[in-house]
Parts: structure tokens; C-alpha cells; sequence
């Protein structure tokens, strides 16, 4: 099941239908939905938007970029975004789910290890003539398969949405922009672990320690996977973690800074405070004023 948690009323993605629900993918055009600009939100699947025609900006995890036409904008879950699209526009929505990814043959583990779904904002990919000669006829047999029951319907988008996938890999690499290279199944089985971990215990766990002895690894055998794998320490990835779950609770709800500092599992607001600081160049509540500004909320 999909689910968007939102700032305010108005979702720029639409609920699919009921198969699509069951299923665990949706396939959308731009065109077609309501409330681009609407408040910003999260989705708790993978969202791959394809803006083909198209001006105006889009917010990602407190990153604004702007859209220009030829951009596919990859979220990973639960990433806030915002899109704001000025005038006439063209694309594609296409969002699944962690557990769509059996019917394509790829698993999580590869998504994450190929980081084609950052955790955090990144630039968007600029479609080539080549992708744009090919995705589309992948896109249109996705969009048709999932708006009528057919025998295999599932099985047969699976095969789409993965040959889709890897043409995003194939451009990520023809722009420069090659993920690490891989080290290993163990490796990848480990990455996503300590994503998984990181995730669901970031609010309780903010030693490396602590998440070595979970994974039943040394702390130093961890950072160096995760360096491999992500180009970070996993110090620097907890720390990241909490950060932008700090800066979500600024947006989304009115909590204290005490409130907010026990609730990501530090002792005192002083402590949380020279953190935040220090990762933000700004204080808490100079940091969330700025962002309701930003995201034209009160």
C-alpha cells in the first residue's frame, strides 16, 4: 500500500486504483493529476518522476532544484518533496513499493549499493536522445498493464519497470555519475542491513558501536563497507540520519526543541541544539521558521 504523509491538505500524486493499491505500483502522467505545488509530503515507496516538458521548481529534502524539462527526479521513502510546476507540462509518475521489487528481479539490497535512490536530495538525471527513444514504450506498456487486469500483468511490469531501472543506471553512468563500484553480495547484504537498522533505530542508536554489534561486525569492518559502498563513514551516515529527521519535525509538526531533542534520543536540548547548529549553520528555530517560509507554510 502506498502512503503519503502531508503537511497540509492536496497530494501532487494521486492514489492509484484498487489494483494498483494491491499490486504495489502506480503509474501516472503529470498531466492527469491535481495539486502540483500542493504542500509537501512523503511517500513511504520509490517515486521516479520523469518531467518531459515542463518549468518550475522542485523541493527535495529541504534542496531546491529546478525544473527544466528533461529531468527525472529519483526519491527514495520517505523523502519529503515539494513540486511546483509553472504552465503546461508533460511527464511520468511512476511509484513502488520495497516489496514490487520481487516481480523485477532486482532486490533493494542492488538499489541501495547502486544508490540510484539517495536517502537525501541529489540533482536530478537529464534525459538523452537514447533514453528518451526507449522509456517512453517502457512507460506506456506500464501505464497500460496497470489501468486493466490482465493474466501475468504483474510479472510482465516487473520486467518493465526493471528494464526501466537500468536505463536509469545506463544514463546515471553516460553523465559521470557511476555509483561506487560494488563490493560484494556480503557487502551489499550489509549496507542494506545498516540501512534498515538506521532507519527504524536512529531514534535510539547514535553510536557506530551499537550498530556494529547489531550487524555482528567490527566498527571499523562496517566503515569500511559503507565508505566502499557509499562514500561515507557510518558516523557520518547516522549523523545525516538524524539531521533530517530533525529537519522534518521542524516542517512538519509544532514540537518543542525540548520535545524535539528526546524524541531523537539526546539528553538535553544544549547537546541537540550544538549539533544541529553545527550541521545547519543555523539554530532550530531560526532553521524552521526559514523552512515554513520556504514551503509556504504558516
Amino acid at each position: 500500500m502506498f502512503r503519503a504523509t502531508k503537511a497540509a491538505a492536496g497530494s501532487c500524486i494521486a492514489k492509484g486504483g484498487p489494483m494498483e493499491q494491491e499490486w504495489g505500483l502506480q503509474a501516472r502522467r503529470m498531466e492527469d493529476i491535481n495539486g502540483h505545488g500542493a504542500a509537501a509530503h512523503r511517500h513511504d515507496g520509490y517515486t521516479i518522476i520523469w518531467v518531459e516538458e515542463g518549468q518550475g521548481k522542485h523541493y527535495i529534502d529541504f534542496e531546491a532544484y529546478e525544473v527544466r524539462g528533461r529531468q527525472i527526479f529519483l526519491l527514495a521513502p520517505e523523502q519529503m518533496h515539494r513540486l511546483e510546476i509553472r504552465g503546461p507540462h508533460r511527464g511520468s509518475v511512476l511509484q513502488f513499493t520495497p516489496d514490487f521489487l520481487m516481480f523485477t528481479g532486482l532486490s533493494e539490497a542492488f538499489l541501495i549499493e547502486e544508490g540510484l535512490f539517495p536517502d537525501f536530495g541529489h540533482e536530478p538525471l537529464t534525459a538523452s536522445q537514447a533514453f528518451e527513444a526507449a522509456a517512453p514504450h517502457l512507460v506506456q506498456l506500464i501505464f497500460y498493464e496497470t489501468s486493466q487486469p490482465a493474466p501475468r500483468g504483474k510479472a510482465l511490469c516487473g520486467a518493465l519497470l526493471k528494464a526501466f531501472l537500468l536505463l536509469l543506471l545506463r544514463l546515471r553512468g553516460q553523465q559521470g555519475e557511476d555509483g561506487p563500484p560494488s563490493p560484494g553480495n556480503r557487502a551489499q547484504a550489509i549496507v542494506c542491513d545498516f540501512r534498515n537498522l538506521l532507519n527504524s533505530e536512529h531514534l535510539y542508536k547514535h553510536k557506530v558501536s551499537e550498530y556494529a554489534e547489531a550487524l555482528h561486525l567490527s566498527p571499523d569492518y562496517l566503515n569500511e563497507v559503507l565508505r566502499a559502498a557509499t562514500g561515507k563513514t557510518a558516523k557520518a551516515l547516522i549523523q545525516q540520519r538524524l539531521i533530517a529527521e530533525a529537519q522534518r519535525q521542524a516542517l512538519h509538526t509544532d514540537c518543542t526543541l525540548q520535545e524535539i531533542t528526546y524524541h531523537l534520543g539526546f539528553k538535553a536540548p544544549a547537546h541537540f541544539s550544538k549539533f544541529f547548529k553545527k550541521h545547519t549553520g543555523m539554530t532550530f528555530l531560526a532553521y524552521r521558521s526559514h523552512l515554513r517560509q520556504l514551503y509556504g507554510m504558516r
